[in-house]
């Protein structure tokens, strides 16, 4: 399945503050992404020549790929990973959640379990192994994703067809 990125259509005061949302389920891990938009448009500026979503999502790309540094697992410990690209005074962050262990088969047996969900903050691509925490729209985005991971049969059909958020619009 081709990667999306879907951007958010409406706005609404009590939502969490996203900007786009990113879905890779064919990647190896597959990824979805959540593009906050606290400090984006300095952290991820757009110009005549780039668009600063898919800078955002080449970034994501160059997180996960070496994902062997600061004595982190390989990124193929991983079932797949949950993220939210934002920035801070310019820097570009991505809190990234591994997903552990899910059966991957078509009738997984412990689908509805409690998941191990590490987490891991990058800023300007370098692993702050100190800084662990997600912000409250992180949270309740990562609510939302598990809520409707335990309504999906399984991994395929949660990975291949994202979930809608509070009501949130994406094209």
């Amino acid at each position: 399945m081709t990667p999306t990125l879907e951007i958010q259509t409406e706005d609404i005061a009590y939502m969490p503050r996203i900007l786009a949302r990113y879905n890779s389920p064919s990647s190896k891990p597959p990824v979805r992404a959540y593009i906050h938009e606290s400090g984006f448009a300095e952290a991820f500026p757009s110009s005549c020549c780039t668009n600063s979503f898919y800078e955002a999502i080449k970034y994501l790309k160059r997180v996960l790929n070496p994902l062997k540094n600061g004595g982190l697992r390989t990124k193929t410990d991983f079932s797949y990973f949950l993220a939210m690209i934002w920035g801070a005074d310019g820097d570009k962050i991505v809190d990234l959640v591994g997903i552990l262990d899910i059966d991957s088969s078509e009738e997984p047996e412990n689908w509805q379990i409690d998941l191990a969900m590490p987490t891991f903050v990058f800023r300007n691509g370098v692993y702050q192994p100190k800084l662990s925490y997600l912000s409250e729209d992180s949270h309740i985005i990562l609510g939302q994703e598990g809520q409707y991971r335990r309504y999906c049969k399984n991994l395929q059909q949660y990975l291949q067809n994202p979930p809608e958020l509070f009501g949130l619009k994406f094209e």
